[in-house]
């Protein structure tokens, strides 16, 4: 496994990277508290629509703590593994949860401006980071680029519900208080308020699925996870 760190971040990635670097001791486990222990069953969710070869390259794009990659090779130990994060602290951790996992390469870099060549990978992963992301366009046409032919890219995220009394709920949540129980364990002053921001902020559903369409990708499809508290995004490369 090769871990790399290079330079390639905006003044505002820098920002999104501090912020990351602050909360990155706590991250995972706050996340468990503040999902109620579903981001683990939203994170399985995706290994069904990955292609069904074995030995398939897949990058994790803000791959974090590996998280998401844990979750995928436990059920697909023969998937080539690669990620990417904006986060030192973040990557520190996922290098020692990568002992003994089939990952090639993880390194320090943007989504904006992705370090591969054209189509090195099969499959894309991209999990709860593209809203933090100040161009995710950008980061889409990055995706595709390196995305292979016939390959797949699956995209998780938060979203608000559709259901009048659900979303209202969903609202107060993220308002009044993930931002308290967020900051307080995470003894930050600012990132749980600035996350939930973002989550508000960040289109969702058919308004996602048609950038990622002016991206290229074919077959979107959004899948609403836990009442549409959650989507996961599916779509190819032709």
């Amino acid at each position: 496994m090769l871990l790399v760190m290079i330079n390639s971040k905006t003044k505002n990635t820098f920002k999104v990277a501090k912020l990351f670097n602050e909360i990155a001791d706590g991250y995972d486990r706050i996340n468990r508290i503040l999902s109620f222990g579903l981001d683990s069953h939203w994170r399985k969710k995706v290994i069904a629509y990955l292609p069904k070869q074995q030995n398939i390259k897949l990058l994790d794009i803000a791959c974090g703590s590996l998280a998401q990659t844990l979750s995928i090779a436990k059920k697909r130990p023969d998937i080539i593994f690669s990620g990417i994060d904006i986060s030192d602290e973040l990557l520190n951790i996922a290098k020692e949860k990568a002992q003994g996992l089939n990952i090639d390469t993880l390194i320090n870099a943007s989504a904006l401006d992705i370090p591969f060549e054209d189509e090195s990978f099969d499959a894309i992963t991209l999990s709860f980071g593209i809203r933090n992301m100040e161009d995710f366009d950008k980061a889409l046409e990055e995706a595709y680029r390196v995305l292979s032919k016939n390959g797949k890219i699956c995209i998780l995220e938060f979203s608000l519900p559709d259901g009048h009394i659900t979303k209202k709920l969903s609202l107060f949540y993220l308002k009044k208080v993930l931002p308290k129980i967020g900051n307080l364990l995470s003894n930050h002053s600012y990132a749980y308020t600035y996350l939930n921001e973002t989550i508000q902020d960040f289109p969702y559903g058919l308004s996602f699925v048609e950038h990622m369409k002016r991206a290229k990708f074919t077959h979107v499809k959004c899948h609403k996870l836990t009442f549409g508290m959650v989507s996961l995004y599916v779509g190819e490369k032709q």
